[in-house]
């Protein structure tokens, strides 16, 4: 059974350490329990620290970049 989370969170710089450190707890639970994190496909602010700490736990992580983002 696959066991997938599709998380959008904020991609600016400007964030507080507390929200920072939240990230970065929440990338634990999703790579230990062998979840694969479907994102936004940015690797700023709160969604690549995220995103970072989930790989750091053995996560399978797919980044979806629209796009109009694009350079």
């Amino acid at each position: 059974m696959s066991k997938i989370c599709d998380l959008t969170t904020a991609s600016k710089k400007d964030i507080k350490d507390q929200y920072k450190r939240e990230a970065i707890e929440l990338g634990k639970p999703i790579g230990t329990n062998n979840h694969t994190l479907i994102y936004s496909g940015t690797n700023l602010g709160l969604m690549g620290l995220l995103t970072e700490s989930a790989k750091r736990y053995s996560a399978k992580t797919i980044g979806i970049l629209p796009k109009i983002f694009k350079r």
